[in-house]
């Protein structure tokens, strides 16, 4: 029957990974480089204050967007007076 090569590997994988899973160390904190480095506490925002930043990050993406669209419409007045000027 076909596919019996890539079957045994699921399994061999899923067991892997299984084995794997049970060796990680959950809750241990942080090691290596970062062992000595003290976790800060961040204040939660409060719903105000994501809508605050949600209205600023939309206004900058227009005023981004507005500006785009001007220097592209910029550059293809001049690429187009360029064109008409050395076709005449």
């Amino acid at each position: 029957m076909g596919g019996e090569g890539a079957m045994l590997a699921m399994a061999a994988s899923l067991k892997n990974n299984n084995n794997l899973k049970l060796k990680r160390k959950e809750r241990i904190g942080l090691s290596g480089f970062y062992a000595g480095v003290k976790m800060q506490d961040f204040p939660s925002a409060t719903p105000e204050m994501l809508e605050a930043i949600k209205v600023k990050t939309i206004r900058e993406n227009k005023k981004i967007h507005i500006r785009q669209m001007v220097w592209l419409f910029v550059l293809a007045l001049v690429f187009t007076l360029a064109y008409v000027y050395i076709i005449k």
